[in-house]
């Protein structure tokens, strides 16, 4: 995936300004040296916390659950059906689990949409064609977090950008650990849908190395359109004119 995203920049034109913003973390400010940004495309890793508990839940489940919703089977699990460190993280309570699922959810979406508010609104005043591409193994959404897309619509529709979203395929399950999980792709999903939905952007799955879905971005940032008015003495009237534009395809 590193190398597609490589590939991509590799193949801007050398007027083209490139960056490269970590959420969290450092990045690289806009530049012209791409080898810049391609180096530290290299050392990219994701942003996985250490689990908090032994159940991990989505963003439904777990306010079903503190809601009494939901019925939980809350097994005694023994030292062969838990692979996590300690054991008061095995045996820890479901709704207190719920919770920091929750908190963690609204943590990481607020993180995002906040990033990229800020840098919608930093990149408004730049007279250029601009294109900005999240890549992200998944995004969960609660209910009550629809007011945080709210700024980043207003500045979207401001800024100018072309905004597409890359998620990377996600295994199903982690072998490696037992844990009860209830999150599937489709909930990974629904953040990542609400921040495209918000800056008009599109979702692609990029799955492997995810090629077609960095060929279908750079087609569009290289193939740009712009739309010219012409006015005349005559339209300096104070008044509304409605235009109305047409394409053939």
């Amino acid at each position: 995936m590193r190398d597609t995203t490589a590939a991509l920049v590799d193949r801007l034109s050398p007027a083209d300004a490139v960056g490269l913003l970590l959420i969290p973390g450092k990045g690289v400010e806009l530049t012209r040296d791409h080898q810049k940004v391609r180096d530290a495309l290299k050392s990219l890793r994701g942003w996985a916390p250490a689990p908090l508990s032994h159940y991990t839940y989505s963003a439904r489940d777990a306010e079903a659950i503190l809601s009494n919703d939901f019925i939980a089977r809350s097994e005694e699990t023994g030292p062969g059906d838990c692979v996590v460190a300690t054991a008061p993280l095995c045996h820890q309570d479901p709704k207190v689990a719920a919770r920091h699922s929750l908190m963690e959810i609204s943590r990481r979406l607020q993180a995002v949409v906040g990033s990229l508010t800020r840098l919608f609104g930093n990149l408004e005043p730049f007279e250029a064609p601009k294109s900005v591409v999240l890549i992200s193994a998944g995004l969960l959404r609660r209910s009550i977090n629809d007011d945080d897309f709210l700024n980043l619509r207003r500045r979207a529709a401001t800024a100018g950008v072309s905004f597409s979203v890359v998620q990377l395929q996600q295994p199903a399950n982690n072998v490696s650990v037992r844990m009860r999980a209830s999150v599937t792709p489709n909930d990974l999903r629904e953040g990542l849908d609400g921040v495209a939905g918000a800056a008009a952007g599109n979702v692609y799955y990029g799955v492997s190395r995810a090629t077609g879905a960095f060929e279908r971005i750079r087609s569009e940032i290289v193939h740009s359109y712009q739309l010219g008015i012409e006015s005349l003495p005559t339209d300096a009237d104070d008044r509304r004119h409605r235009l109305k534009v047409e394409v053939k395809r």
